[in-house]
């Protein structure tokens, strides 16, 4: 399950040959928009005859870092093509010239004959677009169409745009001149009455409703080895991350009618328990979450599986499953964070400098009998965890804002990467403090002596407070005011 983005602003010259970043040129000018264009995946594209320096295709966004596939369809007639491509880098979709992919691949395009050419590239530091470029075509007449630039590692990708049918994809903005979002379910799917597919994060944002392409008779609690192709919708599970708070966010759209409620649980990529996730009951209404489930306490630095399961009988019976689905979190969360659960608001990411022992005190008591040598001991289980931990904050703002939090005095979550020794605990805050490297410094230095607790029990759970329910539940400001009595009470 995916979700694959051309990220061409007009792949195909659908409708014009200008994108939203710039258009396809060719160098001697002369090159034009094409139409009725047959065996090639476009009846529409851009194409001319003689030889040509240079074709270039509208620039598309990029991040500087990130591995990219760009691909094109070319026809060759009137004689065999030799051309090569590469990838020119620029600052934005109308910045400045950065560098090239490097040396051009070269490709041989025998004539009446057409071929998907593709090379894959790192976008460079600074690059934010990039384009297709092919030089060095020989005489004869050339058409190409279909140019699909994907972020991915994977080559070999079979073409679509937002008029692709099978699998259905839809354009993000003006049809024919704007990115295009492809769902696809392409593995095994294990089902229970009824099926499910998933968007990360990506695509479509859930508004389809559920019809199927294809359809099958399948027992409840079997295996579905078949692929399946989508029209139009299904279940559509939203998952992406909120750095405000140190929350992934997970929603879903397009759960069967019957289902009343959902639960959302979460393990580690690659084991296989799941654990529930705080919060993560929830209410289902016509077929979507009643509001999205946040998860603060993820395991840190590796990737997640979220599964989402919907049911169509009350928590207190015994339990009808109508629909599944498991999606991943790919993006790995590495950050250190000072959390605190019941009110969000006051999560601040920081960072972590050092830590001292860890240590548990003993609660063992001696006495010394008369008569004998050895003392009787009176034994119980050691104290919690202790460790005291060191912390920076770069900025001013930061540093007033965690001393706000840690100054509330409430149990506190550090939340720390497992690829780092020091373990994630709930934990109460001593006696802190913090300094200055130099007189004139806003980074400051913390020092925070904690005291490991038992977490909350699942009772307690963050707000789920949203703009929308703001809106939903108050009908002017006045009766905000009123029921909220400081604007820290209404961002929890």
């Amino acid at each position: 399950m995916a979700t694959r983005t051309n990220l061409s602003p007009n792949p195909a010259c659908a409708t014009t040959t200008t994108g939203n970043g710039t258009d396809w040129t060719s160098s001697p000018a002369g090159w034009v928009r094409q139409t009725g264009l047959t065996g090639m995946d476009r009846a529409t594209g851009f194409g001319g005859s003689g030889p040509v320096d240079t074709i270039t295709t509208p620039r598309f966004a990029a991040t500087a870092g990130q591995q990219y596939v760009v691909s094109i369809q070319v026809k060759a007639t009137g004689g065999t093509q030799n051309l090569k491509a590469l990838i020119n880098w620029y600052a934005g979709l109308t910045g400045a010239f950065i560098s090239n992919s490097g040396t051009s691949v070269p490709f041989t395009i025998t004539s009446g004959t057409t071929q998907r050419i593709e090379i894959a590239a790192t976008a460079p530091a600074g690059a934010g677009a990039g384009y297709l470029r092919l030089i060095d075509l020989d005489a004869g007449s050339v058409s190409v169409t279909g140019v699909l630039p994907e972020q991915t590692s994977n080559t070999g990708n079979i073409y679509f745009d937002g008029d692709s049918t099978s699998p259905k994809a839809s354009w993000a903005g003006t049809a024919g001149n704007s990115v295009s979002y492809e769902i696809t379910a392409l593995d095994p799917w294990a089902f229970a009455d009824a099926g499910s597919k998933a968007d990360v994060p990506l695509g479509p944002t859930g508004g389809d409703a559920a019809a199927w392409a294809e359809s099958g008779s399948v027992v409840a609690n079997a295996t579905a080895a078949e692929t399946i192709g989508w029209s139009d919708g299904g279940l559509i599970v939203s998952l992406g991350y909120d750095g405000r708070r140190g929350r992934v966010r997970i929603t879903a759209f397009g759960l069967p009618a019957t289902a009343t409620r959902a639960v959302v649980d979460s393990r580690r990529t690659g084991s296989f328990t799941f654990a529930p996730v705080r919060g993560g009951k929830v209410a289902v209404v016509n077929g979507n979450f009643t509001r999205q489930v946040d998860d603060y306490e993820f395991i840190s630095g590796v990737a997640l599986d979220y599964r989402i399961r919907a049911f169509a009988s009350p928590e207190d019976a015994a339990d009808v499953l109508v629909a599944q689905a498991i999606v991943t979190q790919s993006q790995v969360l590495a950050d250190v964070w000072v959390k605190y659960i019941a009110s969000p608001s006051l999560n601040q990411k920081v960072t972590l400098i050092g830590w001292g022992d860890i240590s548990r005190a003993s609660r063992t008591a001696l006495y010394d009998v008369k008569g004998r040598s050895d003392p009787i001991a009176v034994t119980d289980v050691h104290s919690s965890r202790r460790v005291e931990v060191q912390l920076r904050t770069a900025t001013v703002a930061d540093g007033e804002a965690l001393d706000y939090a840690l100054a509330s005095g409430a149990p506190l979550f550090l939340h720390v990467p497992v690829t780092v020794a020091l373990p994630s605990l709930y934990a109460a805050l001593g006696d802190y403090s913090y300094t200055r490297p130099s007189e004139r410094s806003a980074v400051r230095h913390w020092t925070l002596p904690l005291t490991e607790v038992a977490a909350p029990p699942p009772s307690v759970v963050p707000s789920g407070t949203t703009c929308q329910s703001i809106l939903d539940q108050y009908a002017t400001c006045a009766d905000v005011l009123a029921a909220f009595a400081t604007c820290q009470d209404l961002a929890d």
